[in-house]
């Protein structure tokens, strides 16, 4: 089996070769022994417990923090929106005028298109 040192050392650290290359011996796993389903859960009553006791540790925004992050989603939302829109409208007015190029009127939308949505940046 050819490896790269790359590959050996990997190998190496992962304890599936000797140094030299060679495999090593295979060990068998053992599993962990299997516990009781009832040692595992606990009560609903100290469940909520747990629970409120790790939300009381939680650090949570401030009224103002949460209305400035709510007004920079919906600004951008807004503006993405209008992007979007704008490349679409571009693109349908673009290719109207390519599939219908003996059409004066698909010319003129085009360049009302254009102008209408450069003349607003």
């Amino acid at each position: 089996m050819s490896m790269n040192r790359e590959q050996k050392r990997a190998a190496q650290k992962a304890g599936t070769v000797n140094e030299d290359g060679s495999p090593v011996a295979v060990r068998e796993r053992r599993t962990a022994p299997q516990k009781s389903l009832k040692q595992e859960r606990t009560k609903p009553r100290q469940f909520v417990r747990e629970v409120r006791g790790e939300m009381k540790k939680v650090n949570w925004p401030t009224k103002e923090v949460v209305i400035r992050y709510s007004i920079i989603v919906l600004v951008s939302l807004v503006l993405f929106t209008a992007f979007v829109f704008a490349c679409d409208y571009l693109f349908e007015k673009f290719f109207t005028f390519i599939i219908n190029p003996g059409k004066r009127q698909a010319a003129e939308s085009l360049r009302q298109g254009v102008a209408l949505t450069l003349g607003r940046y």
